[in-house]
């Protein structure tokens, strides 16, 4: 795999075939047992580490947000830099108009792992403290992959406007980031298998061709009147809020699991931004189950419904929280995994008792996960690494769902839980939500139309409330705001 300078280049591939490994190469966090990565012909375990870090920007899916103020968030990309300079890269990440309409401004508070703020504000801030250093090296991985329409439109605006003059390499399962690129590399079982345009990759009918074909039946799958072209069914705008038991990056790195439980439960001591706008039985007279779902755009609050509801009429505050979280369990866009073994994540589920081997395996059977478990030298007893690091995002999601499936929860909320996903990890990912949902009441925030199509209810949000809903024929047929989203893709105004 070779990178020239001042170009973009784009990897793509399935879910582990090393994409997230080649940039964490490149950054040193791993030497390669093999062979070497160099940087203009040096070996990189030959320089500096500090000054190599110093030459590279980065830019993840997952952002990192301290919990400290907007400003100082951004001066964490170079220790030096004055207000001047943050502006200035707030300016080129599409950042600054959202910051100057906050009361605070820079000096906003993020909140906790940026509880605070919608995913695509976390990640302009992101991108502004990879500028304000002012990378020789800039490094994309999925960075716009779990954003809503109209967050992803803004946020790849702030990125093509900073492509120009870097050398970037972007990892990405879009097509419309990995078309921007100069060459797109495609990588299979850890391997660099082609390279070449989007064009020349898809006359070799090789792994990108399989990619984009994937991607383009996972469109018709989920096509519907009134949708035509390629990739007009990959949003359905929003974003979570809040993720339940989120542990941040800061969290794991820095604090114990006690501390984190602590910082985690604060989110539940302020009083609910919002109010119940509306409430179904968890059961009707014929015990039923239903599955709704909430759509909406980024920072429209869709992710803070999850935490503030009513339960069979009684107001959620007022019923025992053990009892109440007993009863449900939760998959999320970004999973928490600790560093332990695949077993012991797994009981995690539910810390209540003695979860015994067989029902774990069973869990592990309809997440779609159990194979793939049985394919590694120590099974059920492997590690998974600080955060989960070990495992691609699509293993470290199935055991997020065997976790939540171990407890047999009576309602399952999934927010975003196959948003980050590439297409083949997607599928399976989404194979095993299925068979989770059987027999359960479900709230689901999602944007891919494959995930929203099959709802009871589809419940339309915008600036924290509900606008329509509806099925998915009643709400096409009213041509309003949801129509507008299937059709054109377009935000919700």
């Amino acid at each position: 795999m070779v990178v020239k300078s001042g170009e973009m280049t784009a990897v793509v591939g399935s879910s582990g075939s090393g994409k997230s490994t080649a940039l964490q190469l490149i950054q040193r966090f791993y030497d390669p047992s093999e062979g070497m990565v160099t940087l203009d012909g040096h070996d990189l375990r030959s320089l500096n580490i500090q000054w190599l870090r110093a030459q590279i920007g980065m830019v993840e899916q997952e952002p990192v947000l301290f919990s400290t103020t907007i400003a100082e968030n951004i001066r964490y990309g170079r220790e030096d830099a004055t207000m001047e300079d943050i502006v200035q890269a707030a300016k080129a990440a599409n950042a600054y108009s959202f910051i100057m309409d906050l009361p605070q401004q820079f000096d906003t508070l993020v909140g906790e792992g940026g509880g605070q703020m919608s995913g695509g504000q976390k990640q302009r801030v992101a991108i502004a403290r990879a500028l304000v250093r002012n990378p020789k090296i800039l490094l994309l991985d999925m960075a716009t992959s779990a954003l809503d329409n109209e967050s992803e439109a803004t946020v790849q605006e702030a990125l093509s406007k900073i492509q120009q003059g870097h050398t970037v390499i972007s990892v990405a399962h879009r097509l419309s980031t990995v078309r921007a690129a100069d060459v797109i590399i495609g990588f299979e079982h850890g391997t660099a298998v082609e390279r070449g345009t989007h064009e020349e990759l898809l006359e070799r009918k090789g792994v990108y061709f399989t990619l984009v074909t994937l991607q383009s039946q996972g469109n018709q799958a989920a096509n519907i009147e009134g949708i035509k072209g390629e990739d007009k069914t990959d949003r359905a705008s929003l974003d979570s809020k809040q993720t339940f038991c989120r542990g941040s990056y800061q969290a794991s790195l820095r604090a114990s699991i006690r501390e984190r439980s602590k910082s985690q439960l604060s989110y539940l001591v302020h009083e609910p931004p919002l109010a119940v706008v509306d409430h179904k039985s968890t059961y009707e007279e014929d015990r039923k189950v239903r599955h709704q779902l909430l759509l909406g755009i980024g920072g429209s609050l869709s992710g803070t419904i999850l935490y503030w509801q009513m339960i069979d009429g009684h107001d959620s505050k007022k019923v025992n929280v053990q009892f109440l979280r007993s009863n449900i369990g939760i998959v999320s866009q970004e999973p928490v995994l600790f560093a332990c073994s695949i077993m012991d994540n797994i009981k995690y589920g539910d810390n209540t008792k003695e979860i015994p081997k067989e029902k774990v395996i069973e869990a592990a059977k309809r997440a779609q996960l159990h194979d793939f478990i049985m394919s590694l030298p120590e099974k059920y007893e492997t590690n998974v690494g600080a955060q989960g690091s070990q495992l691609s995002r699509g293993e470290k999601q199935r055991i997020a769902i065997a976790r939540a499936i171990v407890r047999d929860p009576k309602i399952l909320l999934l927010d975003e839980a196959t948003s980050a996903l590439d297409t083949e990890s997607e599928k399976m990912v989404q194979a095993a939500l299925d068979k989770a949902r059987e027999g359960r009441t479900c709230i689901v925030i999602a944007h891919r139309l494959s995930t929203i199509q099959n709802s009871d209810i589809i419940a339309v949000m915008s600036q924290g409330k509900v606008i329509e809903k509806g099925t998915h024929e009643e709400l096409m047929d009213q041509k309003g705001a949801y129509y507008k989203l299937v059709t054109t893709g377009a935000p919700i105004s």
